[in-house]
């Protein structure tokens, strides 16, 4: 019950995101993706009727996770293999932008079926969209198989058992008191013993379930870590959870906030595909990182009394330079890698998000129950410590996000080769 049915969908994301790679090296992208869209059908439609059976509910929601972890890293994959180096700004913009109105879409017509007709129909109608994706990857998708691969069963078995226990850890933690649970420290010591066995299968002559060798690419490496880090500090959940609890925001002030966010975002993610022709991703990774350092800013600067527009416009700006940003780290992270990797870095790549926003809400809850406490036992009251919390995790946000400048600055610097930018004076002489 602790882990609810949003924990039971994302365990089970992230576990096949963990396998992704050596399931489309095996079977190819055509058989995996028809495989994994017909799995998410026949578990929705399992579903119908299954509201009154929490266990039961969750089970299948953990089956439809299962079933959605490749598809985004496979999406990433072909995406990275259709675009140049010097246009992989504009792939990874069509690619981001797509989650993105994916997500609001998805929202909207959830939110307008559930209203409706009932959450039932929800899962009644998931086939009703499978169907046409199915037949789109059966006559468009490029498969290349290689039927003797010889997958490290054993390699594969710890991976996933890492990455499941490490998930469960994260999301338990915080409801069941981290440490004090017999449950949540068990989850702790078996994402221990199992990364430690998976480094031991990394010594064996088999193809590996995930082949860190990718790592040694440097860029690939720096946007791994940023990547993580940068999807641990900007979800927006640490915010929205001391809006209510400090400044007395209510459901539709939340609502509104969270609203603007996503098409904020996603005119960065637009906006970032069309300057990526004519400017450096670089440069426009700056940019993107000081809209989002401004938008950090605004929140040390809250005060009581704040006000709606007080609370959205830091957080539209944030928005903003968030939807550049994931653009620029994909585009940065797969420039100066070859078709052969891509494979291997999308799973990994995909994997780093889901854990990073994971392991930064578990990082920021456990940072902000750690600052109330203190400041509550030297006498603050309840309020008070929650707003000097607050203040505190804003801050950290924001050290944190100013150091990603460094990051930025280690990526190499590839020039758009097709595109320049006309400058005024060019411009007025061939005019005349």
């Amino acid at each position: 019950m602790a882990l609810g049915l949003p924990g039971a969908y994302l365990t089970g994301l992230v576990c096949s995101t963990a396998a992704s790679s050596v399931l489309v090296r095996r079977f190819g992208s055509r058989s995996v993706l028809m495989f994994a869209i017909a799995i998410m059908a026949a578990a929705n439609i399992a579903a119908v009727g299954m509201s009154g059976n929490f266990n039961l509910l969750a089970a299948l929601i953990f089956v439809q996770g299962l079933a959605s972890g490749p598809i985004p890293p496979l999406m990433q994959k072909l995406v990275a293999d259709s675009f140049p180096a010097e246009k992989k700004g504009t792939g990874m913009a069509i690619w981001q932008g797509s989650l993105t109105i994916g997500a609001m879409l998805g929202g909207l017509i959830g939110g307008f079926i559930i209203s409706n007709l009932g959450p039932a129909w929800i899962f009644i109608l998931m086939p009703v969209f499978a169907v046409p994706a199915m037949i789109i990857v059966m006559y468009r998708a490029t498969s290349v198989k290689n039927e003797a691969l010889k997958v490290d069963l054993t390699g594969l078995f710890f991976l996933v058992g890492t990455v499941l226990c490490l998930t469960l850890f994260l999301n338990l933690g915080s409801h069941l008191g981290w440490f004090h649970s017999p449950l949540v420290t068990a989850f702790a010591i078996g994402a221990v013993v199992f990364g430690l066995m998976l480094s031991w299968t990394l010594n064996r002559d088999l193809d590996h379930a995930i082949d860190l060798r990718v790592l040694q690419n440097r860029d690939l490496a720096i946007g791994i870590v940023m990547v993580m880090v940068f999807f641990g500090i900007t979800s927006g959940h640490i915010q929205n959870q001391m809006l209510v609890a400090v400044f007395d925001f209510g459901p539709d002030q939340i609502a509104q906030r969270v609203g603007w966010g996503g098409p904020v975002r996603l005119a960065g993610v637009i906006l970032c595909g069309f300057l990526a022709a004519y400017f450096s991703i670089k440069r426009l990774a700056f940019i993107a990182i000081t809209l989002v350092l401004l938008g950090k800013f605004g929140y040390v600067l809250w005060q009581p009394g704040l006000t709606t527009s007080d609370a959205v416009l830091p957080f539209l700006i944030e928005s903003l330079g968030a939807g550049m940003f994931m653009v620029c780290l994909a585009a940065l992270a797969y420039q100066t890698l070859g078709p052969h990797q891509t494979a291997a870095a999308a799973s990994i790549y995909v994997l780093s998000q889901r854990l990073g926003s994971n392991i930064g809400l578990a990082v920021l809850d456990a940072a902000e129950s750690i600052q109330q406490s203190s400041l509550a036992a030297a006498g603050l009251t309840l309020d008070e410590a929650r707003g000097a919390a607050f203040l505190g995790i804003s801050w950290i946000e924001l050290i944190v996000c100013l150091n990603m400048v460094l990051g930025i600055y280690l990526f190499q610097r590839i020039r758009p080769k097709h595109a320049k930018p006309i400058k005024r004076k060019e411009k007025l002489r061939d005019q005349a």
